[in-house]
């Protein structure tokens, strides 16, 4: 099994913070930019390569299609990652599905406009998504109250989803040539890679994962091996955030 972490595109979020530094008008689900969308279509064509290009003429051992298995593309149903997932998904005609475990930590928040205070708020519907992105395949679970609808996550229940998500991928696709594509968030890959390490969250360190840019880890048998982090350089340098 094989892993390729995937960070969303530029969201509104993401450029008001680079513009600003500061998190007034921030939205509790925003989209992609325009930024974003290009960023991705070079994310995509990376993946596109890696699944299909010839290993013989990049000396690049991550580049290749496995022996056996099946590839899978999971998004947050994050907006920002829906929409980015949808551009990788075009691009290797792979069916997009949304899982509830790998969304951003927090959850779906904004903050009290006067304690600061973060609090949940409901997220999107699946009559909205099914709206809006038909051709993504929502959880049977996931009902019309809004797919969040629940406090702020604190920090601890962050540790246990990746745990979560991390042992999901195990027993499903452990023991197999599968590939695995999560569109997921800066935030909840410092959780996910802890829990592939088999570490505690370390609470003074920041994985960095640019907007677009891809972590590959594969499993052979137990043992987990990290190809790479981080990697953005398919993304043109005047695209990169």
């Amino acid at each position: 099994m094989r892993i390729f972490f995937v960070r969303h595109g530029q969201s509104e979020n993401n450029a008001l913070w680079a513009r600003t530094q500061s998190r007034q008008g921030r939205m509790a689900d925003p989209v992609i930019t325009d930024l974003g969308r290009r960023q991705l279509t070079y994310t995509a064509q990376f993946l596109d390569f890696c699944l299909t290009g010839d290993i013989s003429a990049t000396n690049d051992p991550s580049c290749c299609t496995m022996e056996s298995g099946v590839v899978y593309l999971f998004c947050s149903l994050m907006e920002r990652s829906v929409q980015s997932a949808e551009i990788i998904a075009e691009r290797l005609n792979l069916p997009l599905m949304a899982d509830l475990d790998i969304h951003e930590n927090g959850g779906i928040y904004n903050h009290h406009p006067e304690t600061e205070e973060p609090l949940g708020e409901s997220g999107k519907t699946r009559a909205y998504y099914e709206c809006n992105y038909p051709d993504l395949i929502l959880p049977k679970e996931m009902n019309d109250m809004g797919w969040w609808n629940r406090p702020f996550e604190k920090r601890e229940d962050s540790t246990l989803r990746a745990q979560r998500v991390l042992q999901t991928l195990h027993e499903r696709h452990g023991h197999s040539g599968d590939t695995i594509i999560l569109v997921s968030h800066g935030g909840f890959y410092n959780y996910f890679l802890s829990a592939v390490l088999g570490v505690a969250r370390p609470e003074h360190v920041w994985f960095e994962l640019f907007n677009g840019a891809v972590t590959l880890i594969q499993y052979e048998d137990d043992s987990a091996n990290i190809m790479y982090c981080n990697r953005y350089n398919f993304i043109p340098s005047d695209l990169v955030s």
